[in-house]
């Protein structure tokens, strides 16, 4: 019997297990809300039947309580056509599992609905016996999977070093197995970091918008690191964590689909939806140059609809001959000799910019005596990531920089609520004294043009759709679309500080000259929109938009 198993009687489920759900019911954490909050349902509403569900994506998920720790399988409407694999035995319905599971990948309320095949653990053996093998001298276990979600925390009192081993298994196994793992803080503004499994490398950490959950520097492994790593809006870390688990599993599906394969690895999804994170709702966000991230919110509020954009904006590779497009990712090693430079432009056309660089590399794990006992040795890089201003393809003056020397993610970021890039060419700079190290890298620079109402760089029929919503509904529009900050600048075609019936002839002339991209067939309001231009405009009410 290993130490895990001793001490269940320590284990504190990630809701602080007040909160948890009864069978069948499930809190409104995938509410229209919740969902609209996170973007999920204006990129649902542009991609339509091309929307990602994480079809084909293999998940494990990991819970609290023996012989109690799967989903109520009989919720036909939840859990129907999906195959469940029970690895820690036989096992009655658990109401949290139950709810982790619906939010995951329910037919109804999931995030990743399509997600069907699916590992069930209990944590003690998980940790242990069943795949980390903690605390015994076994070699971790493959994970045959491809995301696992972790809505548990444990608190442990004297075991710390068993505590470290199973955080470098962890890692171990996403180095290896190629598999994002997404883990909960524990809920509660004054709680502590909890050991297990928030205080990881390679792991993605999830708190909440409200900023009620355990946050702050790593105490062990490693101390100094900042966690979490992103935050969701809803009402327990519990139902908050499976929320990113199925965003993983949609970019998973689409690099599949795609077939970018480069994606597929943990440092670029974790990059992914770390640099796609919206920080304009958490107004007391803030970073420095040795603190990556922030020390309550991390990255910031996971963005469905921007992370899907990076990642779909496809793999670019640093070069000193050409510039990159204003989203994308790339998945690299760093040099022996010199850095990485992405040259980056921000066009002169634009109401506003915000610029967002997310860099990360995992911790490598490294079985330094693998007979007969697995002996997990740490071994972390040092990468710094810089932006610069550029001429052509010279690096000019250095104007934001992320340098910790603890954490394994970097960020530089400009947000239009306080400061913007001006147009220009600037050059993003990965460097590392530490030659031949793997990392994922996303930007986004979100350019808005007049008139491209949802941040996509291009002006087309999805603008005029947000465009009546903006004329008729601003502040409600507001309040669902937190990320998009500045309507006056993107609606008010003609500048005269309104959005109104007078910003709809230039409207469509934006429409007609537009060459940034193939437009679409036009929605029914689109059509309806430019062919009533003439005879309309006089019935439209004037209307100020509320920021």
């Amino acid at each position: 019997m290993t130490r895990f198993q001793c001490r269940s009687l320590l284990l504190a489920a990630v809701c602080a297990c007040t909160l948890l759900a009864v069978v069948g019911q499930f809190p409104a954490l995938c509410s229209a809300t919740i969902f609209d909050d996170i973007g999920y349902t204006s990129l649902k509403t542009e991609l339509g039947a091309s929307m990602p569900t994480g079809a084909g994506i293999g998940v494990s998920q990991v819970e609290v309580g023996m012989n109690a720790y799967v989903p109520d399988t009989a919720l036909t409407s939840e859990f129907g056509g999906k195959t469940f694999a029970l690895k820690s035995g036989a096992s009655i319905p658990s109401s949290h599992a139950t709810t982790v599971a619906a939010d995951f990948y329910g037919n109804q309320s999931g995030i990743a609905s399509g997600i069907t095949s699916v590992n069930l653990w209990y944590s003690d053996h998980w940790l242990s016996n069943g795949l980390l093998r903690a605390g015994t001298t076994g070699t971790p276990l493959a994970e045959t999977k491809k995301v696992i979600n972790a809505s548990f925390v444990y608190s442990t009192t004297g075991y710390t070093a068993t505590d470290i081993d199973a955080l470098r298994r962890l890692d171990y196994v996403i180095n290896k197995n190629k598999v994002v793992a997404v883990v909960a803080a524990n809920n509660g503004s004054t709680t502590t970091l909890p050991n297990l499994l928030m205080q990881g490398y390679n792991s993605i950490s999830v708190g909440l918008t409200s900023g009620r959950h355990s946050a702050g520097y790593t105490s062990i492994d490693g101390a100094g690191r900042v966690k979490p790593d992103i935050v969701v809006p809803a009402t327990a870390t519990s139902w908050a964590t499976p929320v990113v688990s199925g965003t993983a599993a949609l970019l998973l599906q689409q690099a599949t689909t795609s077939g970018m394969t480069d994606a597929l690895n943990p440092e670029v999804i974790k990059s992914i939806l770390m640099g796609g994170a919206t920080t304009t709702q958490l107004p007391g966000w803030s970073r420095t140059p040795t603190q990556p991230l922030d020390l309550v919110y991390g990255a910031g509020q996971l963005s469905v609809d921007r992370s899907y954009h990076i990642l779909t904006a496809g793999e670019q590779h640093a070069s000193s001959s050409s510039a990159v497009p204003a989203r994308g990712w790339d998945y690299a090693t760093t040099l022996a000799a010199g850095n990485n430079v992405y040259f980056i432009d921000v066009p002169a056309n634009t109401a506003l910019s915000e610029f967002s660089a997310l860099l990360t590399w995992n911790r490598v794990i490294t079985d330094v005596d693998p007979t007969p006992a697995f002996n997990a040795q740490p071994s972390l890089a040092n990468l710094n990531l810089k932006l610069y201003t550029a001429d052509g393809f010279t690096i000019g003056s250095l104007i934001d920089s992320s340098t910790s020397t603890v954490d394994n993610v970097q960020r530089v970021s400009f947000s239009s609520a306080t400061n913007s890039l001006k147009a220009g060419r600037y050059a993003l700079e990965v460097s590392s004294a530490s030659p031949n190290t793997s990392y994922g890298l996303a930007w986004t620079n979100t350019s808005f043009f007049v008139g491209d109402l949802n941040g996509d760089s291009v002006v087309n029929n999805f603008d005029i759709d947000l465009f009546q919503v903006l004329l008729f509904n601003a502040t409600s529009f507001h309040q669902q679309h937190p990320e998009i900050t500045n309507y006056m600048a993107r609606g008010d075609i003609n500048l005269d500080g309104r959005i109104d019936n007078f910003d709809l002839t230039p409207f469509a002339d934006l429409l007609s000259n537009s060459s940034s991209a193939p437009v679409p067939e036009p929605s029914t309001f689109a059509l309806l929109l430019l062919g009533a231009l003439g005879v309309r405009c006089g019935r439209l009410r004037r209307f100020r938009a509320t920021i």
